[in-house]
């Protein structure tokens, strides 16, 4: 299969990790999840911010506990 999106290792990396924040955040709601894995990758290329930032600054109520037990399920 061949596609015209080619990405590198790192590309590839930053991606995941958004996505897998916007997952944390919006587990039950898909097209919000994909809104904000695109924004968190606009956001980290132009400006610098990691989306695990952007996840504290969106829900700063959210513990480490809770994100990993809503991660995991």
């Amino acid at each position: 299969m061949s596609t015209p999106w080619n990405t590198t290792m790192d590309e590839w990396l930053v991606l995941s990790r958004c996505n897998r924040v916007a997952e944390q955040l919006f587990s039950r709601d898909r097209r919000a999840a994909d809104e904000f894995a695109r924004l968190a990758y606009e956001r980290w290329t132009i400006e610098g911010i990691p989306p695990e930032e952007l996840r504290d600054r969106r829900a700063p109520g959210m513990s480490d506990r809770r994100r990993l037990c809503k991660w995991g399920s």
